[in-house]
């Protein structure tokens, strides 16, 4: 029943995030979505960070099933918002389902990341494993030549050979993965092998939140200061380094470092995070927006699903292979886990140094021109 629910939940929150981006950058020209930015990282950082330690504060003064039922106040707020606030746009054509798409993306994606969920527990030889592992590597490939085909398709992967959304996207899916990997990994290590509470977990990560607001006050200015190639490889290789600091924590160690420790992945990753949702819509023509924040959207999502999976296949790893005699039998698999999130920002920084140095930034000064243009003709 709980899996349904989160199918249903997932569904249903999918469709918000896509459209909600499409109507902002829309909305929003390119010269002024640096400014957007600082106001879309605030539930990025706050939604995850809040997550664990309300969470926390359920377990262990109330019950998990608060968790549940804290939904429905926030879902009628936007249900009211969005019936004062938003119209329907008469210009735009309705298009249809794409329900080839449909059938193929989901099971597709279900089927692969279970069979890797599955593949330590049953073993990689498993009938099943091996089942849904084909099948669902079956469904993407046949997904991807249907889609490239389609007129109206679910998923456009035609966007992908814009170079820079390319780029972008391999770097929000590698940050994705490592950022909810974190959040993740962090607290049961907090609790399983320091002995903290839920509470105590939640709150040691908070400043990660405090950390990505900063970063989202800061990041405008430096973007015209040093470009979105730059900030993304200083910031993602800044993050790998407190990522391994991390993974050396113990507990002697003054909180108040861990806490430190934690509002650098914030400022860092946020810097980071915070160009690349900038910079990947730059060259994004209105008409294919949409499809754009729907497609990066569900690769976030997809990256957030792929680090989780990954940093537990990690974790299911007997600590012995890990410890290699060093004693720390409990907290060897989750020191090894935070390092293989560490890992996926690797992958972001290499995919950062394809980014040719002035794209985005000629094209928001182009953006600049434009608007400058139709201010002087009216």
């Amino acid at each position: 029943m709980l899996n349904a629910g989160r199918i249903a939940q997932g569904a249903a929150g999918g469709l918000l995030t896509p459209v909600a981006m499409a109507i902002l950058f829309r909305t929003f020209p390119p010269q002024e979505r640096l400014k957007l930015s600082r106001a879309l990282i605030l539930p990025i950082a706050l939604a995850p960070a809040l997550g664990p330690i309300i969470g926390g504060a359920f377990v262990e003064y109330a019950s998990w099933r608060f968790a549940f039922f804290i939904n429905l106040p926030i879902g009628i707020a936007a249900l009211v918002l969005a019936g004062r606030s938003l119209t329907k746009d008469p210009g735009r054509q309705q298009a249809r389902l794409d329900i080839k798409g449909l059938l193929l993306a989901g099971p597709g994606f279900a089927s692969l990341l279970y069979a890797l969920h599955l593949g330590h527990a049953e073993g990689w030889g498993s009938i099943l494993v091996q089942g849904l592992l084909w099948a669902g590597v079956a469904c993407l490939i046949t997904l991807v030549f249907v889609e490239w085909k389609q007129p109206i398709p679910l998923l456009n992967f035609r966007l992908y050979t814009n170079p820079l959304f390319r780029s972008m996207s391999i770097i929000m899916f590698a940050c994705a993965g490592a950022l909810l990997g974190l959040l993740y990994i962090f607290p049961l290590m907090y609790q399983q092998a320091f002995g903290a509470t839920a509470l105590e977990s939640g709150l040691i990560l908070f400043p990660e939140a405090i950390g990505l607001m900063v970063a989202s006050q800061l990041m405008p200015y430096s973007y015209r200061r040093i470009g979105p190639k730059r900030i993304i490889q200083i910031g993602v290789l800044a993050t790998i380094f407190v990522y391994i600091l991390l993974s050396q924590v113990t507990t002697e160690m003054n909180p108040w470092y861990i806490r430190g420790l934690c509002f650098s992945v914030g400022l860092f990753l946020g810097h980071a995070v915070g160009a690349v949702q900038t910079s990947a819509f730059m060259t994004i023509q209105n008409k294919e927006m949409s499809h754009a924040t729907a497609l990066f959207q569900v690769q976030n999502r997809l990256g957030s699903a792929v680090g989780v999976v990954f940093l537990s296949l990690l974790l299911a790893i007997p600590p012995d292979v890990w410890n290699a005699g060093s004693g720390l039998q409990t907290e060897a698999p989750y020191r090894a886990a935070l390092l293989g999130a560490a890992g996926l920002l690797v992958v972001a920084f290499i995919a950062a140094t394809f980014i040719k140095k002035t794209d985005a930034k000629t094209a928001m000064e182009k953006a600049q021109q434009k608007q400058a243009a139709k201010k002087e003709a009216s």
